[in-house]
C-alpha cells in the first residue's frame, strides 16, 4: 500500500473518530439546558416559597433558565458551524490544526490526535 494510500485511511479515521466526542458535546450540552431549564427553575420557586437563603449560583442559574431561549441555541450553532467551515476549508483533509481551527484542539483528544497525525505526516 503506498504511502498516499495510508495517509488518506489516517485521515478518513480521524475525520470518523471525530464523530463521538461531537455527538457527546452536544448530548451534554443537551442535558445542561435541560437541567436548567426544568430542575433549576423549580429549585428557585421552591427557595422562594419557602423563603429559604437562595446561593449565589441558584440565583445565577435561574437567571439563565430564564433567559434561556435566548442564548440556548447559540453554542450548539457555533459547534456544528465550527465544524462545518473546517469541512469547507479543506483542512479537515489535512487535519490542519493551526489559526481558528486550533479551537478544535479545546475537544478532549483532539491535541494527541493533531500532533501524532504531524509526527506520521512528517
Amino acid at each position: 500500500m503506498s504511502w498516499w494510500r495510508r495517509e488518506f485511511d489516517l485521515r478518513r479515521h480521524i475525520g470518523s473518530a471525530l464523530v463521538y466526542p461531537l455527538i457527546l458535546l452536544l448530548l451534554a450540552y443537551g442535558l445542561f439546558v435541560v437541567v436548567v431549564a426544568e430542575v433549576i427553575l423549580q429549585v428557585h420557586e421552591t427557595h422562594v416559597m419557602f423563603q429559604l437563603v437562595e446561593s449565589p449560583l441558584l440565583q445565577l442559574l435561574a437567571v439563565a433558565a430564564g433567559t434561556l431561549p435566548m442564548w440556548g441555541w447559540i453554542p450548539p450553532l457555533l459547534l456544528v458551524g465550527l465544524v462545518f467551515a473546517w469541512l469547507l476549508s479543506g483542512r479537515a483533509s489535512a487535519l490542519d490544526l493551526t489559526g481558528w481551527t486550533s479551537l478544535l484542539c479545546w475537544l478532549p483528544g483532539m491535541r494527541g490526535i493533531g500532533r501524532n497525525h504531524s509526527y506520521a505526516s512528517f
